[in-house]
């Protein structure tokens, strides 16, 4: 006989009624926590009797705060409403307001009771949350339905490694599970090890966005007065990591001097965008899958293919190399030679072993060492491994010793603005047949065509303070992605002709 499916009881969430004065301050601390139900969202409380007489309009917001529930030995018996309400306005920080809003619950729909049939990694969740040993599952007082409800349903998987999205797992804080809890306590490893290998990885970590400066974690990250210095790495700072040995912890010597042993013991990871490789340390080096959009569009783009389809091809630059985003594209595309530069050790790399996957010879060039070192025909991937305020100085040594093809190309790829390398970059490009700049910028939405006038005249100024000029334009404005609320990352595709200098009266 077929065996009765029982139905999960249902699974209740925390819905607040809160003053039209409050609601800016409640919808913001649920966002930062990713507790805001964007299903439901927010909506008028029409319930009072009062309403059209009321002096203060209310706001109904739907959260994603789990009423705990204790597990199916008393399943009937749920965890005190006021309990789990009071623990609400503490996780929200919303203890100074909570007598003026009113917290409630909801039933999540039926078609959500069970999300884990519907997710690989969901359901290697809840197999994994079933084989905890049954004291360990009683002391987290929530039902495994409701414990499922807390993890993320998307992720990614950067073979050997699980990325799951930023998630604090603190809608379960009416429980007495907590991020430390669930990261840190060995009792858990034997979770998360169940977890990799039931979807076929070895490591998992939780994403976190790139800081633009570095939070102190010790001395290589701070400035002499303790405050955060700019994280000119772009490093992952943030990133947790959950399951596996991800290689040396962050240091001075690891960050900015790492040996062949650090790289050796490190976790590398890979992703395939358009039949690329590109591998990299997630625990130094950033990936943005999102970039995909401007990689494809590099591939086939005509000023690209009919620079490469020259005469003498052409070269192409990047004064941000990264682990190779832009720089494997133009290679994918037939272009002859790619110039980079680069500071971080990790990512310079990354762009080694990303371009041997891909069977591109890479060479790094130290300045002031061309004659030493000269440079292979068969080279296609050069690498400077310091700052590009230097790149036209060593442009300069390496056209004196090697027949370069034109550099057609100068991709200026970092954000929030590219400007600083654009002074360079003019004067990078072949005077007799110009090129174009791919200066990438974060710009509002409404800013967009003000912006791109903007750059076209700083382009012109410094081809002016150069004593050079040529006719400058703005061919292209591709949207590549949102970066923010209301923030676009954009990409100006910017020709400059033929480059001559300014006649001297």
């Amino acid at each position: 006989m077929e065996k009765e499916k029982i139905k999960p009881a249902p699974v209740e969430r925390v819905e607040l009624i809160v003053p039209q004065r409050h609601v800016k301050r409640v919808k913001t601390a649920l966002e930062q926590r990713m507790l805001l139900n964007k299903k439901r969202g927010i909506a008028h409380q029409y319930d009072a009797e009062t309403w059209e007489s009321a002096s203060e309009q209310y706001m109904r917001i739907s959260t994603n705060i789990v009423i705990a529930l204790i597990d199916s030995i008393e399943a009937q018996n749920p965890v005190p409403p006021e309990y789990t309400y009071k623990s609400t306005f503490e996780l929200l920080g919303l203890e100074d307001i909570k007598g003026e809003i009113e917290a409630k619950s909801y039933a999540v729909p039926p078609e959500d009771y069970e999300p884990w049939r519907r997710n690989p990694f969901l359901r290697a969740v809840k197999d994994s949350l079933g084989a905890l040993p049954p004291e360990l599952l009683y002391s987290l007082r929530a039902s495994i339905d409701v414990l499922i409800s807390d993890f993320p349903s998307s992720y990614t998987i950067y073979r050997p490694m699980l990325l799951l999205p930023r998630n604090d797992f603190t809608s379960l804080y009416g429980s007495t599970l907590s991020k430390a809890l669930l990261l840190h306590s060995p009792d858990f490893q034997p979770f998360w090890e169940r977890v990799a290998a039931a979807v076929g990885v070895t490591h998992i970590a939780i994403n976190a966005g790139i800081p633009l400066q570095a939070t102190p974690f010790d001395s290589v990250v701070k400035n002499v007065d303790g405050t955060p210095i700019e994280n000119i790495f772009r490093s992952p700072i943030d990133l947790t990591p959950i399951y596996g040995f991800f290689g040396p912890p962050p240091s001075a010597q690891t960050l900015s001097a790492p040996t062949a042993t650090d790289f050796d013991t490190a976790l590398w990871v890979t992703s395939m965008q358009n039949g690329i490789h590109q591998t990299w340390a997630p625990l130094y080096t950033m990936f943005s899958r999102g970039n995909i959009r401007e990689k494809t569009r590099l591939l086939n783009l005509p000023s690209v293919t009919t620079s490469v389809a020259e005469p003498r091809g052409c070269t192409a630059v990047d004064l941000y190399a990264g682990i190779g985003y832009f720089v494997f594209s133009y290679k994918k595309a037939s272009v002859s030679k790619v110039l980079c530069w680069e500071l971080n050790p990790w990512s310079i790399e990354g762009l080694h072993r990303g371009a041997k996957l891909n069977g591109w010879r890479t060479q790094v060039v130290e300045s002031n060492n061309f004659l030493s070192q000269p440079l292979s025909e068969n080279t296609d991937v050069i690498i400077f491994p310091h700052s590009n305020e230097y790149a036209l100085d060593d442009l300069a040594q390496m056209q004196r010793v090697t027949d370069l093809p034109p550099i057609r190309h100068v991709n200026c790829g970092f954000l929030p603005s590219s400007n600083l390398s654009w002074r360079n970059a003019v004067r990078m490009l072949d005077r007799e047949l110009g090129g174009w700049i791919h200066a990438h910028e974060n710009v509002g939405v409404n800013d967009i065509e003000k912006r791109k006038a903007e750059v076209v005249r700083e382009m012109e100024g410094h081809l002016d303070f150069a004593g050079l000029r040529g006719e400058v334009r703005c061919e292209h404005v591709e949207k590549v992605k949102t970066y923010a609320p209301g923030v676009l990352h954009v990409v100006f595709d910017i020709w400059i002709g033929r480059i001559e200098s300014l006649a001297i009266s």
